[in-house]
C-alpha cells in the first residue's frame, strides 16, 4: 500500500467487507492516476470482480480525481 496514499488512490486493506470477492492475495490500492494496461499473460490464477459497494467507491474517487 502507497506511503502516504495520494487523493486518487483507493485503498482496500484486507479487512475491507468487499476484499474477499475481489481475488486480491493481500491488501492494495486501485491508482486511479496510473492508468495501464496488464497482459493476461501476467495474471496468475482467477481474475476477482468488485461487488457494488467498492464499484461505489471507486466511482467517488474517479468523480472527485476527474471531475466528472
Amino acid at each position: 500500500m502507497p506511503e502516504p496514499p495520494s487523493d486518487s488512490d483507493l485503498l482496500i486493506p484486507a479487512n475491507h467487507p468487499s476484499f474477499a470477492g475481489t481475488g486480491l492475495k493481500r491488501a492494495s490500492a486501485i491508482k486511479f492516476d496510473k492508468v495501464a494496461t496488464v497482459s493476461r499473460d501476467l495474471i496468475e490464477g482467477g481474475i476477482g470482480e468488485i461487488d457494488e459497494e467498492l464499484a461505489s467507491e471507486c466511482n467517488a474517487v474517479m468523480s472527485r480525481v476527474f471531475t466528472i
